[in-house]
C-alpha cells in the first residue's frame, strides 16, 4: 500500500513558490526600512527582511533537481500571491504596511502548514525540518508585527 503524499512536481512547484514569496518579503521589507519614524518598526523591518532572504537560501537547495523541473522557475502558486505582494508595495503609511504584512504572513504560514501536513516523515525530512523552522520563525515575526501595529495604533501615528 502506498502512502499518499506530494509528488515531485508538487514539491517543485510549491518550493518555487516559497522561494518567490520569501524573496519578495525580503525586498518589500528591505524597501520599507528607511521610512518609519519608529526605531522599533525600522529595526523589525530590517531584521526580518534579512530573515526572509535567509529562508529563501535555505529552501533553494531542497527544490527537485531534474530535467523536468526548471530550477529558474520561481513563481507564485497563483495570481492571488502577486496581488498580496502588490498590495503590500502599494502601502505607504506604516500602519497600512503593518496590516498588509501581517495579512500576508497569516496566509503564508497557513499555506506552509498545509504543505507540511501533506509531507511524509522519511521522504520529506529535509523539507519538513527547514520549512518547520521557517514557520516557527514566521509565527514569532507575525506576533512581533501584530504587537508593533497595536503600539502604532495606540500612539495615534498616522504616517511614516
Amino acid at each position: 500500500m502506498s502512502v499518499p503524499g506530494l509528488t515531485i512536481d508538487d514539491s517543485a512547484r510549491f518550493l518555487g513558490h516559497v522561494i518567490w514569496v520569501e524573496r519578495r518579503l525580503f525586498e518589500v521589507l528591505g524597501g520599507w526600512v528607511s521610512d518609519p519614524a519608529d526605531p522599533a518598526v525600522k529595526l523589525a523591518f530590517a531584521r526580518h527582511s534579512r530573515h526572509h532572504a535567509w529562508y529563501a537560501e535555505l529552501i533553494e537547495p531542497l527544490r527537485p533537481d531534474t530535467r523536468d523541473h526548471d530550477l529558474d522557475a520561481r513563481a507564485p502558486l497563483d495570481a492571488r500571491w502577486r496581488s498580496r505582494v502588490n498590495k503590500m508595495l502599494a502601502a505607504t503609511a506604516t500602519p497600512q504596511r503593518l496590516e498588509r504584512l501581517t495579512d500576508t504572513l497569516v496566509g503564508t504560514i497557513a499555506l506552509y502548514e498545509q504543505y507540511l501536513g501533506a509531507t511524509r516523515a522519511v521522504r520529506d525530512a529535509p523539507i519538513r525540518r527547514v520549512l518547520g523552522l521557517v514557520v516557527e520563525s514566521e509565527r514569532a515575526e507575525l506576533g512581533e508585527f501584530e504587537a508593533l501595529a497595536r503600539i502604532d495604533a495606540g500612539s495615534g501615528a498616522t504616517g511614516r
